[in-house]
């Protein structure tokens, strides 16, 4: 790119009127012109650029970016990565019961419940880097290409952006600025049945010309505007803020009407025997848009303006695109038998069935994702006692759940998705209290877990999509690795990519039908005698339409093939010890992903990637489960100035957890002891009580939790810590 300014540097002043004049009078000449637009060029570059002569360092850091965001109220100058949510929701709930009280061993309880959620939340996640995609007059650079500047084209104040024309700039500046553009003409070949003379004859041929090529060889400017002329909005579009990156907007309407009933029988004055029955109506209004600026929603159509419901072009398409509505009935149950073993200890056993409707979300897509609803079984087991003349009070649950389809977030590409797995939680439950005095009581309460995802279950990781556990190179190839005679530099990363791809296939002897392209229908390797002189025909294939076959040839047809000039500046590859994967503008990409990733990426095919690898989870620790959590509590009560001093000291134990589905060591969140003091005062006579707290004395700051994020933005994990130690008073009436 450097280069290029310098070629248009020189250029400028040597077309430059006031210099062509000097050069003509015979007062400078053209050598003296050019050496010092060169001296110029050089001093900017060495400066790290000027207002006038721009140099790129490849720094993300270079320039300071003032852009206004979602759900900030300014403009400021602005870096890094940015996420926020605006949610709004309204709820409505109406329960009717009817409850029994005969006098024998029958009674009931029946109900009726509505309720209805209207809910809205936008997510949005925007990096400085995509946020200028909005506008070319939004990144800092394009004040080289103001109107007047006369080094560079002038682009500014155009009306240019969106991700097309970024990647299409990026993609001249890739050449040096020189590279020049054809067009063709969509009518040249006539259609529907008539030829192109028929249809300019009958006024049915809008461009009024036959010609093959509406541009031959023309500049980035001219290109840029017969494109445009052609196809309005393709390059001249500005983006509303709210596509200044990653977009997530879902409105979503749910309604729940339930009849339900729970009938109990008295057995025996000490045994009782419960039935309950639940049945459901479920239905959802589901809107959802997902999109990544304007590339990668393929039913966005452009509009200046944001507005979610015509997202598609009209309210019609959009409702069809984004619009998932669905409805949902269950059946619910529970029955139950609880017993007195005498007046101080009761034990029960229940089983129970449980619902939980199902929905949509957008995937990473943008298309509506519908997941089913969440069932699970449980049963339990209990002990509910006063034991030793009163002094010690013991509960007891052991219980038993199994999951089936349950509902599991995961963050993929752009899109939080909604994943459906089965788990069970095993445990067992208490909470106990002994008197040692009148005065003084130990509190005890624990749950031990064991929660496990079911055998088979799999899913893919996007933050490593071939399974990798060593990353053992990194390349960004392209055609400035190659030298003059078209040799490619040794050490340079294309020079390495291709020792990995001849290491890959080494099997085969290095050749591979996976490094096939298709054979070009003009230019000298549209003959096959050509072809095969020029090594690029070792498989014998050409005759079949399909040239390359080995990683040097591929590699020289990939890097010279303008239709990937757009994508190679974008595409970094990763040698891991599963293979080599691609990051394409922040996305991971295996093979299988790749091709279904977009229709740019499906014309290039590269099934020499990695496969897509889906992580085994069956008999992995469900997420955010720990496996022993517990807290002892001692209490005193003294009388104090004519009151009651109540005083509890707390010790309470948290085991390991680990939010993330794949068992990442960043999300890992260790076990955790605190210790808390409370303490509260009552008077006598008084209806006010004076409290106070000290939470966590040892000042311990820990990490209370950890999730990664999307690929988007690196994937990093967003800690959250303890509060440190923090003091208080309390006051209260009661009334």
């Amino acid at each position: 790119m450097n280069g290029g300014v310098n070629t248009a540097v020189v250029t400028a002043a040597l077309t430059d009127p006031t210099n062509v004049a000097a050069i003509t009078a015979g007062q400078v000449t053209a050598a003296q012109v050019q050496a010092g637009a060169q001296a110029a060029y050089d001093a900017a570059a060495a400066a790290g650029g000027t207002a006038d002569i721009p140099f790129f360092d490849n720094d993300n850091n270079q320039f300071s970016i003032a852009l206004g965001l979602p759900c900030i109220d300014s403009v400021g100058v602005w870096s890094g990565s940015y996420e926020c949510s605006d949610v709004t929701e309204t709820t409505e709930q109406v329960e009717i019961n009817l409850v029994s009280d005969f006098d024998g061993p029958l009674n009931f309880v029946a109900g009726l419940f509505a309720w209805e959620s209207d809910n809205h939340n936008t997510f949005y996640t925007h990096t400085g880097s995509y946020n200028v995609l909005r506008s070319f007059d939004l990144h800092p650079m394009s004040d080289y290409f103001a109107v007047g500047n006369g080094a560079l084209p002038e682009l500014q104040g155009q009306g240019y952006g969106g991700l097309g024309f970024f990647n299409e700039f990026v993609g001249w500046a890739g050449s040096g600025f020189t590279e020049t553009f054809d067009v063709a003409n969509p009518f040249a070949a006539g259609g529907m049945g008539f030829t192109c003379a028929e249809l300019l004859a009958a006024g049915q041929n809008p461009l009024g010309t036959c010609d093959a090529l509406l541009l031959d060889d023309g500049s980035f400017t001219q290109y840029l505007a017969t494109v445009e002329a052609l196809a309005p909005n393709t390059f001249k579009r500005t983006l509303p803020m709210q596509l200044g990156g990653l977009i997530q907007d879902n409105p979503v309407i749910q309604e729940s009407v339930a009849f339900y009933a729970n009938v109990f029988y008295d057995i025996s004055e000490d045994t009782k025997l419960t039935f309950g029955y639940r049945a459901n109506e479920d239905k959802y209004d589901d809107y959802s848009i997902n999109a990544l600026g304007d590339g990668t929603n393929a039913d966005y159509v452009y509009s200046p303006v944001y507005d979610l419901y015509t997202f598609g072009g009209t309210v019609e398409a959009s409702n069809a695109a984004f619009r998932t509505m669905g409805e949902d009935t269950a059946e619910t149950f529970k029955l139950a038998i609880q017993h007195n073993l005498n007046d101080d200890t009761m034990v029960y056993a229940s089983f129970s069935t449980g619902n939980k409707p199902g929905g949509s979300t957008p995937d990473q897509y943008g298309n509506p994702s519908v997941f089913a609803p969440e069932t699970v079984d449980s049963f339990e087991l209990g002990l509910r006692s006063i034991l030793m003349d009163g002094r010690l009070l013991m509960n007891l649950t052991a219980f038993s759940m199994e999951f089936e389809d349950a509902h599991t977030s995961q963050v993929v590409g752009s899109a939080a998705i909604t994943n459906s797995l089965d788990y069970t939680h095993n445990g067992l439950e208490g909470q106990m209290k002994f008197y040692v005095t009148e005065a003084t009581s130990i509190d005890f309460n624990f749950l031990a877990l064991d929660s496990t995802i079911g055998e088979g279950e799999e899913l893919f990781n996007p933050l490593n999509p071939s399974g990798a556990s060593e990353i053992l190179d990194v390349f960004r190839i392209g055609a400035d690795d190659y030298d003059e005679n078209g040799v490619v530099i040794a050490g340079s990363d294309t020079a390495r990519w291709i020792a990995a791809l001849q290491a890959q296939y080494a099997a085969t002897g290095g050749a591979s039908q996976d490094l096939l392209v298709p054979q070009p229908t003009t230019g000298p390797l549209s003959d096959c005698a050509v072809a095969t002189l020029a090594g690029m025909n070792a498989l014998d294939l050409c005759a079949a339409g399909f040239i390359g076959g080995t990683p040097s040839s591929y590699a020289a047809l990939l890097t010279g093939n303008p239709a990937a000039g757009g994508l190679l500046p974008f595409l970094l590859f990763g040698l891991t010890d599963t293979g080599i994967i691609a990051n394409y503008q922040g996305r991971n990409l295996s093979a299988g992903r790749w091709v279904a990733d977009s229709d740019s990426f499906a014309g290039l095919p590269l099934p020499w990637l990695a496969a897509d690898y889906l992580v085994p989870l069956g008999g992995s620790r469900t997420p955010y489960t720990s496996e022993l959590d517990y807290n002892i509590a001692v209490n005193h009560s003294m009388a104090v100035m004519s009151g009651m001093l109540d005083l509890k000291l707390t010790y309470s134990h948290k085991g390991d957890t680990n939010g993330d589905l794949f068992d990442s060591p960043l999300t890992y969140v260790g076990e955790q002891d605190y210790l808390d003091l409370y303490g509260n005062w009552t008077p006598n006579d008084g209806d006010y009580y004076v409290g106070f707290y000290v939470k966590n004395l040892e000042d311990s700051r820990n990490l209370a939790g950890s999730r990664t994020t999307s690929e988007m933005v690196g994937g990093p994990a967003n800690l959250y810590f303890t509060q440190p130690r923090t003091a208080g008073l309390t006051f209260g009436l009661n009334f």
